[in-house]
């Protein structure tokens, strides 16, 4: 059994999928964030493989014992759902890239009223250099690519707005 036969999967069967799928695991992007109460929180990169390439990614929700779990949806940049997991504390993500463009990564807290912390770690096998600069009293300042690419194909990840989420809440709705 893969992880794309079934939405929701047994710990046993994610450490199964975890040592067959991701044994040369590592992350290019990890992150946490918060998923609010009631709601959704969405994450995007731009993917720009022109040729289908498999991604891979694994996410968990804090709380160890007491997590409660979320729903995950990715969305390729024609809005078609590539992936799909509900109910899960945790989970690996594997999935062939469709198309080069934005792809949303959709981390639904619809069904809880309880505020919860979750963790991205994301792997697209693509070069991405970025530069890092630094203010004089420490702080991170910026970032950019040393590669001369432009904006449009650097890495993006950020949160989604008020009009973001309505529209993933009518997408969870017809699913």
């Amino acid at each position: 059994m893969t992880p794309e036969d079934d939405v929701k999967l047994k710990n046993d069967e994610i450490y199964a999928a975890w040592e067959k799928n991701m044994h040369d695991f590592v992350p290019e992007d990890l992150t946490s964030f918060i998923i609010e109460a009631s709601s959704a929180t969405v994450l995007y990169e731009d993917i720009g493989h022109t040729e289908p390439t498999l991604v891979k990614g694994a996410y968990y929700v804090h709380g160890g014992k007491d997590a409660k779990w979320i729903n995950v949806f990715v969305q390729d940049a024609n809005k078609a759902i590539i992936y799909k997991r509900t109910q899960e504390i945790q989970g690996i993500i594997l999935f062939n890239t469709t198309v080069p463009g934005q792809y949303a990564f959709i981390f639904s807290n619809l069904d809880d009223s309880i505020q919860k912390t979750a963790t991205l770690a994301l792997h697209t096998f693509e070069e991405k250099d970025e530069v890092v600069s630094y203010d004089e009293h420490g702080n991170k300042i910026g970032g950019g690519s040393d590669s001369g690419s432009t904006a449009e194909s650097k890495e993006e990840i950020e949160l989604a707005g008020d009009e973001e989420i309505g529209s993933v809440r009518n997408l969870l709705r017809q699913i």
